[in-house]
Order: structure tokens, then C-alpha cells, then sequence
């Protein structure tokens, strides 16, 4: 019997000998990404990288860590001293953010498209998880978690086949799944994902010291907080452990105890609508269910994400669907308009109701224009700025001006509604007009060249167009821009030179100044100098780097509006008429100006100047009337009340604006705008919110026509 129990114990150690360890599991992928709210490359790269992991769940475990630069960050706030000690941690402040690391490596670059630790560079992440993928790791990581209340009890339980000792540490992490901020930081995201909120116990994680084959038990408690501006949302976090060598930074192994994602899908037949002045339209909305169990999405209109211009309303209906495992259940959402024009992104989100998985929140976005815009400013070169543009407009011609994604594609989708167009808005930032094709680059000289063809009114609002033309820039051979080039000749313009405006992360002031009687620049800021770039950091969101100084090499076609730093010869902004057509082309940013209401004063007589050939500062406007147009206020001198007799001659309906200006030449009142047939006509004029003084009234054709008249305000 003993040698038949000896022989037993032999044939069950040399199973045991053939099978793997029993702590041996497939090692995971841990990536921790340096981030930060503020960060222009952040946003740009960050929706690649969320993309990449969400595709690759079943290897990778992503962390996100909330740098202190280069601004503002809510989440870094929260728990700073975490956030920056895992920043210094791999020395990302040394190479700047976004910066992925995978296991503990900066993430090296997959081609020089990319710089090493790029978190969109998602060829090179793929390249290291395909290394890992279906290798084992001896170490196996268990998370156990409970709650009660707001408090989290977690239990991590390290496991080894080999011995861990030494440089070997245990981190474990609290994160969030999902939060949406609508004001993080400066650079325009809202939805953060896998937020590093807590590492337990502390910064410094846990010693291990386990022989082969033993295993070691570590108990945590975290009280989360759910008030305040930090309050963490607890149905969104979950649990992180990594072991990591502290000598090389190598994350041997990962575990997280993530629950599956809840989501819904919408599908729309047509993204793209277009609404009548004052009215209503339905998009039909399709919620869909991509999920083996029947689901509960919860639907409001995302005015957060996505918020509503003044009068503009949207409603979906119904707000709450059960939707079956695959199955699809349309709803219906209502929009409707003001009078005035818009570009509106309307935004539908879904939230499922499951108990046991995170809910989280899907979108349905689909795009609405007004009918007959007539000046549209494009958005998407200069993001921040472009607002600047819009509200800077004349009451009376901001009612039918949008502001409009510079795309193609877009364009190409609108084009029946972009016939209405009379006048476009390119403020394009630091970024050429045109470039050769193999860069695939959004070109806005095209859209230029046909909207002048079409005798549309034009502003370029560019402050390094002309050194993209005529310099090498980012490496690109000068003289490749010769259709650039050629446009600059046709329009009357030469380049100088371009004045650099900023110094390390210190911005340089500089000053524009009117060019004395000009129909624009006349008697702008009071004649005197306008200070730009007035903050000391970048971080000012308001500012220009560089600014193109030119000349006018055709004095018949163009004509000086402002010039730099007091150098009359250094012109900034010059106005254009080119075969019967207008155009204005400034090379600084005027969201720069420091003073805000001196840019929207500039910005609006503009755009008066493109649409009616003269501007609030004109002082050669006729009186009281012309060929066009006859005006008369009585009584004038004023007190509170008075009656505007204007006339419209000839035998065609025209477009007429009624204005009232300041001593300054700037619009505080808009007292008609729109399409007026032929005769006399009269409208009351309320002058009770205007503090007495001297003021002009304008009347203005879109032809260009123009009559003014003194108006006094007596009390």
C-alpha cells in the first residue's frame, strides 16, 4: 500500500509539474495619458485616443492623468498634487501633453508624422499591444469591491508564480469612468473619460514582497465625495491595480474591474436641414439598441454640449423609449426658429437605465440652417475668435449672418441656401490660403476665388497668409504658392514682411492705427493708436503671433485702412474694389484689439463697407437724400418720440437698413432692416434709452446708397 500511495504522489507532482503555474494570467496593457483641459493638441488628439481604446478593451486599461499645464484644468485642481507627481513621475513635463505611456514607456513614435509619446499615434499603440498580446504574466491581480453608501471597500490580492520583492510596487487607482464638463479648461472639450481620481493608500503604492507561488492581500476604504465643486459621481468609478517595477518604470502587470459600457445608438436618415425664417421642422430621430438585453434610454435635448442660440427651442418626443435587445424605436424632435438667421447644431442625447453597467451617454447631432443667410463667417481655422466676428456685426445685418464650418462638404450640401450668400468671413487664423494638393490641406483661396466671381463681398482675416506665399513656413519651400501669389498681384497687394509678436511664452503688444479719412479707419479709437496683444502669456486666449506687414502695389485697386506700430508704410488692413466688387483684407486678428468694443467698432465697419459702400464713419454720405433714397425726423431736435419719413425711389424693391450712431460713428440703435418696395413709407422711433446728446441717422440701400441726417436729442 505505501508504495502504491509513493507512486500516486509521483504521478500527481509530475501532472503538476507540466501545468502552468496557477497565478499565471495574460498580462494586460496599461496606458496612462498626460492631458490637460487647456491644451489646444489635447483636444485635437484626445478623441483618436479614446477611439483606439475603446476598440481595444479586451488588452488595454486606460488611465487618464490631469496635467497643471498649460492652463486652467478642473480635474488636476481636484487632486493636484496626485496629477502633477504622476506627470513628474515619467517626465512628461519635459516633453509637453498630450503624452501617452504604455506599461510605463513613453510611447515610441510610429513615423515622423507623430512625435514620441503622440496618443493619436495609434500605430505605434497597436505595434506595442500586438507584442503583449498572448503573452502570460506570473503575476494575477484580483479586485473585489463593495460598497456602503458613498464608501468604497476594496480589496486587491496580488498573486505570483515568481517571487516580487524589492523595486516591485502595488498602485491602485480610483477612476472615473465618464464626467462632462462644460467648462474644464479653454480648450473646448467637455467629455473626459477614465479620470484618475485617487491612488490608494497614497502616491507611493505598496511595497511587495511575495516568495513564488504566494499571494498577499491589500484592504483599502475611500470615502467619496459627492458635494462641492470635486464632487466625484459614484455610479462611474471603478478600480484600477498595477504592478510596476520603480527601477525601469515597467508595468508588469494590470487589472481593472470596469463594468461593461451601456450606450445607445441613433442613425437619421439626413443630418442636414434647412428651416424657414420663423418656423418649425421634425428630424426623426432613430434610438437603436446594439445590446443582448432589452434597454431604457432616457432622451432629453443636450443643450449643454450643444446649447440653442437666443429663440431657438427644441423638444424630442417622446422623452423616455424601451427599446428591445436589437431593436430600433423612432422619436420625434421639433425645432424651431427665430427670424433671425443661424447655423444651429441641434444635439439629442440618450441615457440607458441599467443597474449594472455604466450608462453612458449617446448623442444624435444633426445640423439646421436658416433659410437665405446673407453673410456667413466661417468657423474652424480660428476657433476662439470667430465669435468675436459675429457678435461684432450690426444689429441690422447680424439678423441674416451665420457663423458656418468652413468644409466642402458642407458647403457643397448648403449650396442652395450659399446662393442667398451676399457676403462671406474667412478669419483663418495662422494657416495659408492655399497649398499644393499632396498636403490635403482645407484650401480657402478656392472658396475665395469662386465667391468673387460671383461678385459676393468678401474679408480675409489673415495674419500669416502672405509669409505662407512668399517664405518657407514648417519647411515648406517658398515659391510652390504662385496662385497665392497671383491673387495678392490681382488684388493690389504686396508683401513686406512678417513681425513676429511673441517671444518665448511672452506676448509682444503692437498697435494698429486708421488711416485719416478712410472710409473705415477715419477717426477710429478717436484717430488714436489701438493697443493689441495687451496680455503677457499666451494663455490670453486673444492674441496674434504673427502679423503680415504689405504695401499696396496698385493704388487704383486698393486702398490703406490701418498700418502697424505707427509705421505708415507697414499697412495692416487694406479695402479692395476689383471689378465692381469689394473686399477687405486685415493681417492681424482683430479679436486681438484689447480693447473689445474698438475691434467689434472696426470689425462692423467692415462689414457696413462690404455691404453698402460706406461705413458709420463716412462723412461724405449724402444729406437728406439722393437718387436712391430720401430721409426726414420729426420733430428734430428730439425728446422721446418721433416720426422717420423715408422714401425709396425708382421702380425696384430694395434692401434698406435704418441706423442711429453715436458721436463715435458706433450703431446704438437698428430701427428697420429688410426688403421695401418702391414709395414713401414712415416708422415711429423711440429714442427714450438714449441719453441726450448728438447723433446721425443713416439710411442705406445694399446697392450702396446712402443718405444721412444730424439728429438731436434734446431733454
Amino acid at each position: 500500500m505505501k508504495h502504491m500511495i509513493r507512486f500516486a504522489m509521483m504521478i500527481a507532482m509530475m501532472t503538476l509539474s507540466l501545468m502552468p503555474a496557477k497565478a499565471d494570467s495574460p498580462r494586460m496593457v496599461v496606458i496612462e495619458e498626460g492631458t490637460n483641459a487647456s491644451c489646444g493638441p489635447c483636444a485635437s488628439q484626445n478623441p483618436r485616443f479614446q477611439a483606439y481604446v475603446e476598440n481595444n478593451k479586451d488588452m488595454v486599461i486606460p488611465i487618464k492623468i490631469q496635467a497643471w499645464f498649460p492652463g486652467r484644468d478642473i480635474m488636476n485642481a481636484a487632486d493636484s498634487s496626485m496629477h502633477n507627481n504622476r506627470i513628474r513621475y515619467y517626465g512628461i513635463q519635459n516633453i509637453g501633453v498630450p503624452c501617452a505611456t504604455v506599461n510605463g514607456s513613453i510611447l515610441e513614435k510610429s513615423s515622423e508624422n507623430y512625435y514620441n509619446g503622440a496618443p493619436a499615434d495609434s500605430t505605434a499603440m497597436q505595434q506595442v499591444v500586438e507584442q503583449i498580446r498572448g503573452t502570460m504574466s506570473p503575476i494575477t491581480l484580483t479586485i473585489e469591491e463593495t460598497r456602503n453608501g458613498n464608501t468604497m471597500n476594496v480589496k486587491v490580492t496580488v498573486a505570483s508564480s515568481q517571487a516580487l520583492s524589492g523595486a516591485n510596487k502595488l498602485r491602485v487607482v480610483i477612476n472615473e469612468r465618464f464626467r462632462y464638463y462644460a467648462n474644464a479648461g479653454t480648450n473646448g472639450e467637455k467629455e473626459f473619460f477614465d479620470i484618475m481620481r485617487k491612488m490608494l493608500p497614497n502616491l507611493n503604492g505598496e511595497d511587495l514582497d511575495i516568495p513564488a507561488g504566494g499571494s498577499k492581500s491589500f484592504n483599502y476604504s475611500f470615502n467619496i465625495p459627492t458635494t462641492g465643486q470635486y464632487a466625484l459621481d459614484p455610479s462611474m468609478l471603478y478600480v484600477v491595480a498595477f504592478v510596476q517595477d520603480e527601477d525601469s518604470k515597467e508595468i508588469l502587470q494590470g487589472e481593472s474591474n470596469a463594468k461593461e459600457d451601456g450606450f445607445a445608438n441613433f442613425t437619421m436618415d439626413s443630418f442636414l436641414n434647412t428651416i424657414p425664417r420663423s418656423g418649425t421642422i421634425t428630424q426623426v430621430v432613430n434610438v437603436n439598441n446594439p445590446s443582448e438585453t432589452d434597454m431604457t434610454v432616457n432622451l432629453s435635448i443636450d443643450k449643454d454640449a450643444y446649447p440653442l442660440p437666443t429663440g431657438w427651442t427644441a423638444t424630442v418626443t417622446p422623452t423616455s423609449v424601451d427599446v428591445p435587445a436589437g431593436g430600433s424605436i423612432a422619436v420625434n424632435v421639433e425645432v424651431s426658429a427665430p427670424a433671425n438667421a443661424a447655423y444651429v447644431i441641434v444635439g439629442v442625447k440618450g441615457v440607458p437605465g441599467y443597474t449594472d453597467r455604466f450608462n453612458l451617454a449617446s448623442n444624435a447631432v444633426f445640423a439646421v440652417l436658416s433659410e437665405k443667410p446673407k453673410i456667413v463667417t466661417f468657423s474652424g481655422f480660428s476657433t476662439f475668435a470667430t465669435p468675436n466676428y459675429y457678435n461684432a456685426m450690426s444689429a441690422s445685418l447680424k439678423a441674416d449672418a451665420v457663423v458656418f464650418p468652413y468644409n466642402s462638404q458642407l458647403l457643397e450640401a448648403y449650396s442652395t441656401e450659399m446662393e442667398e450668400v451676399q457676403a462671406m468671413v474667412f478669419p483663418i487664423g495662422t494657416n495659408p490660403l492655399k497649398l499644393p494638393d499632396e498636403y490635403n490641406y482645407a484650401n480657402p483661396l478656392n472658396t475665395i476665388e469662386v465667391a468673387l466671381s460671383l461678385n459676393r463681398k468678401v474679408m480675409i482675416i489673415a495674419p500669416q497668409a502672405m509669409q505662407w506665399a512668399y517664405d518657407a513656413v514648417n519647411n515648406i519651400a517658398d515659391g510652390q504658392m504662385q496662385e497665392v501669389q497671383d491673387f495678392y498681384n490681382a488684388i493690389g497687394l504686396s508683401y513686406d514682411r512678417t513681425k513676429i509678436r511673441f517671444s518665448g511664452n511672452t506676448l509682444n503688444p503692437f498697435s494698429v492705427r486708421g488711416v485719416t479719412g478712410d472710409v473705415i479707419g477715419n477717426r477710429l479709437n478717436n484717430g488714436a493708436l489701438i493697443n493689441c496683444n495687451q496680455q503677457g502669456s499666451i494663455a490670453n486666449q486673444s492674441y496674434s503671433l504673427n502679423t503680415d506687414a504689405f504695401t499696396i502695389s496698385n493704388p487704383a485697386v486698393a486702398k490703406p485702412v490701418l498700418y502697424y506700430d505707427n509705421i505708415q508704410s507697414e499697412l495692416a488692413t487694406a479695402r479692395i474694389e476689383l471689378d465692381g466688387n469689394r473686399m477687405v483684407y486685415s493681417s492681424f486678428g482683430i479679436e486681438s484689439i484689447g480693447t473689445a468694443a474698438v475691434g467689434n467698432e472696426f470689425f462692423k465697419r467692415c462689414i457696413d463697407w462690404l455691404m453698402t459702400g460706406t461705413a458709420a464713419s463716412a462723412e461724405d454720405i449724402a444729406e437728406g437724400s439722393n437718387a436712391e433714397l430720401s430721409l426726414a425726423i420729426n420733430p428734430n431736435p428730439m425728446s422721446d418720440m418721433a416720426v422717420v419719413n423715408y422714401t425709396v425711389n425708382g421702380q425696384t424693391e430694395k434692401f434698406v437698413t435704418i441706423t442711429v450712431v453715436d458721436a463715435m460713428g458706433r450703431e446704438v440703435a437698428s430701427l428697420f432692416s429688410g426688403m421695401t418696395q418702391p414709395g414713401a413709407h414712415a416708422l415711429s422711433f423711440n429714442a427714450a434709452q438714449l441719453p441726450a446728446g448728438a447723433y446721425r441717422m443713416i439710411t442705406r440701400t445694399m446697392g450702396g446708397s446712402g443718405v444721412q441726417l444730424p439728429l438731436m436729442i434734446n431733454r
